[in-house]
């Protein structure tokens, strides 16, 4: 076989490959003027909103945040590019933008718009993550000024922990530290066990196996004698007006906590 007759066939062998990237290259081209025509950038941040109404009250305030923070192309282009890129050859692709071009087609886009909830019931991960991120964000700035509210929320979150692996295991863990209870927590409890408490001090635990108790030192970061001690179940909760006071969870409910971090209820009349 002469040289020539080699290279023919390498460049026989090649083209399938050259033809192939060619035709990637010309979906995306379509798909961008698809997008741009439809301009699926306003349509994402329509369901921008509608996904605010699957996070309560403060929904509002996370979408603005999450508004201003993310890259919109990239939302727009993973909620509707890859749709475009399955479900249509590269022949409908350009049938569909010329159709987008005429008046026709730009009615239908801005019907398209208001009727956007089709791709509401899949938001895509990218902005799951960017409104888990931001209601992390606002549930900190709330216990920034609160030490003794963000160790209380730590507390519950150790604890609720605790027992959903206590109905797996039949029991609690009895390692001496918080700081053991990461292995057998993370990640399938929880993604991040918080291991100190708002003034900067590492939890205490204690467990027989069948009770458990995490305890915060409190504002003067030091642990009362009494607090690594399991109790009677039956003791009642103990509202402290002084935030050195150690705050204590036990099996289910705090033994001792801030009295304003957690006011009495009031009595019923008689």
């Amino acid at each position: 076989m002469t040289s020539m007759q080699k290279l023919l066939v390498i460049l026989a062998l090649a083209l399938p490959a050259f033809a192939a990237e060619d035709e990637r290259a010309v979906k995306e081209k379509l798909v961008a003027d698809v997008e741009q025509l439809i301009d699926i950038r306003k349509l994402a941040e329509l369901n921008l909103q509608l996904v605010a109404e699957r996070f309560g009250e403060e929904g509002q305030e996370v979408i603005r945040r999450v508004t201003a923070r993310i890259n919109h192309a990239k939302l727009a282009d993973d909620w509707y590019g890859d749709y475009l890129r399955d479900s249509f050859s590269n022949d409908e692709l350009r049938q569909m933008a010329d159709f987008f071009r005429t008046k026709a087609g730009q009615k239908t886009a801005e019907l398209v718009t208001g009727m956007g909830r089709f791709a509401f019931a899949a938001p895509p991960p990218y902005l799951i993550e960017q409104i888990r991120a931001v209601q992390e964000e606002i549930e900190k700035e709330k216990t920034t000024d609160h030490p003794d509210l963000a160790t209380m929320r730590d507390l519950r979150i150790i604890a609720t922990c605790l027992e959903a692996r206590a109905t797996d295991v039949n029991e609690y863990p009895t390692v001496l530290t918080v700081e053991e209870l990461k292995p057998l927590l993370e990640p399938v409890y929880v993604r991040k066990l918080p291991l100190v408490d708002g003034w900067g001090t590492p939890y205490a635990y204690v467990s027989d196996g069948r009770s458990y108790r995490v305890v915060s030192a409190g504002a003067d970061r030091r642990f009362d004698s009494a607090s690594r001690h399991l109790e009677d179940s039956e003791a009642p909760a103990r509202p402290m007006d002084d935030l050195d006071a150690d705050i204590i969870f036990q099996d289910g409910s705090f033994r001792q906590y801030p009295r304003k971090a957690m006011p009495e209820p009031e009595s019923e009349p008689h």
